[in-house]
């Protein structure tokens, strides 16, 4: 499809309008090298078949290198874009160590990635004269009876059946873990935040284990999304990594189409729901091959049955359309899935079910509706499409009426010209490690000795030691880890008897109170009642007045309980990285008329307040002498835009708050840290001018939702000046850009006690 083609077909059938704000923009493309025949000359002759066997005649450059140095014995982290071979890079060294005799394990965030990777390696696999099985919550009793007794010569898997089954009854795994040569890590950048810093105790705890038992496998880590893999893959598993980079080597041509739709509000989500299908059904009509990843299961399924009814209207091929969500059979799943790959599935509506790794064939294209929790999970949908060098692609982006996803519907290029997520995971979280405790303690049998520091890491071994000599007896405490738990409660969001989404703690103390009316991907929603117990759940019903939203204001205090580090310049800029008491208040609440944003009442919510201890990096500057508060607020935004760009962290990871007198903070909502205040003190730099590109490249005068103002549930001034905010950190990074005064917390005059920091 030619670059205006696209644009003419979305006009045509009323997915386009002459009110939507639009940017657009061509990735150009870069062809991929190749690797010199030196390499099969190391690879095993029967390997070398089987390679020939699927259509393997020459190898990439990274494939090459990452196959050669793992060859060579090395554990290695491999970060290359997606369709760039990852699989094979990791499934020739795995299957020449396998020839021996011995195990590989490979672990996949996700089932569906799973599966599908066995379907890619089964044939090369067979050649090999190997044999591969999945083991997951889907197996059934008698296959996990066989597996045990007879274990394959790979198995497929994810980080829950690990700590419950591998880990929790690792005394019926003996056979295949004490000769376990290999272990594959794929998609790596989804173990980051606080997944991520589970998954790195996890790994430390499996090692652990290995070690006690007299195994050693290889390891192997790939991502395509991930600025910083070597120190990544070491944060995970406390290993070091020899790295392989194909980043900017190879790419197709995509063309970018980021669309801000002109839909009023109040009648916001019927209407989106309508243009998404209409760009759809543009795709299908043109013959092209689309997924459209959709926020919520509920509006797939409403796209897809409006589509089918089209079809029949205006006479496209409506058996070309498939729905692909959680919930559906695996048979179904693979019969998509080979309608992707020989062309009969054209459209398929998915909500994140696709994101990850899921090999799709020839995608033309793909539709955002509404930007993913991550600008990384971005990448990782558009990644679906272009997986051949020779053939163009497409992504159309639609926003939501959110100001995240207007945010990024107005910064195209700096989306475009972002440089990979360095990623967070932290195996030093004290709450996190508590979890883990008992768990290592009956894997080890009560016995930490030494030896086991360097594997566990100082923090989970100081820990480890103080249990040590107390075997855990009598449970198996594995169960009771919940890897992808959020921080605090989890709620589940129910509109009448439909479950239509979930939201953390904090996130239904900022927007989710009785009474409020806020946006759920798309619709709004009113809420009715708030339950606490088995299943916490908060009741929706539709708003009214019709056409009003709820503005929360809230009071925040923060006290600094502790400084782990800090640096001054000049004596005039301090920052810190420490431990910090935030106490929040709901003080009250304006009704506001969306069409006018005025408001049209106020009123007093029931008494309702959070208070929580997390990690927190603040740039204190109260020494430079007075400075204006509208500035400082809107620094603390541009700190909080710039975290976007620069560290992948879900939008309610870290919140931010200001202190009037002088300093700016960036707050994790995890009790105990994972990570990202940590980055942030390292790149701290890098956020800020992040955040004043965005904000120069915005075309409002002052500032607005697509840069500086927050969400609603920041519940921040709306009169920021985002000039006065860029002239600050202009003037701090002009002060901060020598070397500091000195490095230590306590040298640097930084006033740790609390009561001297001006908080009591």
């Amino acid at each position: 499809m030619q670059d205006g083609q696209l644009l003419e077909a979305l006009r045509k059938f009323d997915a386009l309008r002459d009110g939507d704000q639009l940017d657009t923009a061509v990735q150009d493309k870069i062809a991929p090298a190749y690797a010199d025949d030196s390499v099969f000359q190391r690879i095993n002759p029967q390997i070398a078949r089987a390679l020939r066997n699927s259509g393997v005649t020459r190898l990439y450059a990274h494939q090459g290198e990452a196959i050669g140095k793992a060859l060579g014995g090395a554990n290695i982290v491999l970060e290359a874009p997606t369709a760039s071979g990852k699989t094979l890079s990791f499934a020739v060294p795995m299957m020449q160590s396998l020839l021996g005799g011995g195990h590989a394990l490979m672990i996949y965030p996700m089932k569906a990635v799973a599966n599908d990777q066995r379907v890619q390696l089964v044939g090369m696999l067979k050649s090999a004269g190997l044999d591969s099985w999945t083991y997951d919550g889907d197996t059934d009793k008698e296959h996990r009876k066989l597996i045990k007794e007879y274990p394959p010569h790979v198995l497929i898997t994810n980080p829950e059946m690990l700590n419950a089954t591998f880990l929790g009854w690792n005394e019926q795994w003996t056979a295949f873990l004490k000769n376990l040569r290999f272990v594959v890590i794929d998609e790596m950048h989804e173990y980051r935040g606080y997944f991520g810093s589970n998954i790195s105790l996890l790994l430390r705890r499996f090692l652990h284990h290995l070690v006690r038992i007299g195994a050693s496998p290889q390891f192997f880590l790939a991502t395509a999304t991930c600025a910083n893999p070597e120190e990544h893959a070491s944060n995970l598993t406390g290993q070091p990594f020899d790295l392989v980079k194909a980043a900017g080597k190879l790419s197709p041509r995509r063309q970018f189409v980021f669309i801000d739709p002109d839909i009023p509000d109040y009648d916001f989500y019927r209407i989106f729901q309508l243009r998404i299908r209409n760009a759809a059904l543009a795709c299908l009509s043109e013959d092209k091959a689309v997924i459209v990843f959709c926020p919520s299961i509920k509006f797939a399924e409403g796209c897809y049955r409006s589509a089918l009814r089209t079809c029949d209207e205006i006479g496209l091929n409506k058996d070309a359309i498939a729905l692909f969500k959680a919930g559906i059979t695996a048979d179904e799943k693979a019969d998509i899935q080979k309608g992707m790959k020989d062309g009969s599935k054209k459209l398929i509506f998915s909500t994140n079910a696709l994101e990850l790794g899921i090999d799709v064939g020839g995608l033309d294209g793909v539709i955002l509706a509404g930007f993913p929790d991550t600008v990384m999970s971005a990448w990782q949908r558009i990644g679906r499409a272009g997986r051949s060098w020779d053939k163009d692609a497409f992504v159309l982006y639609y926003a939501m009426n959110n100001p995240v996803d207007k945010f990024h519907a107005a910064n195209l290029q700096a989306f475009l010209n972002k440089p990979l997520d360095e990623i967070v995971a932290d195996a030093s979280n004290k709450e996190l490690i508590k979890n883990h405790l008992p768990s290592l303690i009956y894997e080890a049998e009560g016995k930490i000795p030494l030896s086991s520091k360097e594997i566990l890491g100082d923090p989970f071994y100081n820990e480890a030691v103080k249990m040590s000599g107390k075997p855990v007896r009598g449970y198996r405490p594995q169960h009771h880890i919940n890897l992808r738990g959020i921080g605090g409660k989890n709620w589940v969001l129910k509109y009448g008897n439909e479950e239509v989404g979930s939201m953390s703690d904090y996130h239904r103390f900022k927007e989710a109170f009785i009474d409020s009316v806020f946006i759920h991907s798309g619709r709004k929603y009113q809420v009715d009642s708030v339950t606490e117990g088995s299943t916490n759940e908060i009741k929706l019903v539709d708003p009214n007045p019709e056409y009003a939203i709820t503005k929360p204001h809230f009071i925040k205090h923060l006290d600094v309980q502790d400084i782990f580090d800090g640096l001054r310049w000049n004596g005039e800029v301090d920052i810190h990285l420490g431990k910090t008491y935030l106490y929040e208040v709901l003080n009250s609440v304006s009704l506001v008329d969306e069409r006018s944003d005025a408001a049209i009442d106020r009123f007093s919510p029931q008494n309702y307040a959070v208070s929580s201890t997390s990690h927190a990096f603040w740039v204190d500057i109260r020494q430079m002498g007075e400075v204006d508060v509208d500035g400082l607020l809107a620094f603390e935004q541009l700190l909080r835009i710039g975290t976007l760009f620069t560290i992948p962290a879900d939008l309610h990871d870290t919140t931010t708050h200001t202190d009037k007198d002088g300093a700016a903070y960036l707050i994790e909502n995890y009790p105990g840290g994972i990570g990202i205040v940590k980055k942030s003190m390292q790149q701290w730099h890098s956020i800020l001018r992040s955040g004043m590109q965005v904000a120069r490249n915005c075309k409002c005068r002052r500032g607005c939702p697509n840069c500086i103002i927050p969400p609603r549930y920041y519940g921040s001034n709306d009169q920021l000046d985002k000039n006065e905010g860029i002239q600050l950190a202009e003037h701090i990074i002009n002060i901060t850009s020598g070397p500091p005064d000195l490095s230590s917390t306590t040298g640097c005059g930084c006033r740790n006690s609390p009561s001297l920091l001006g908080f009591r």
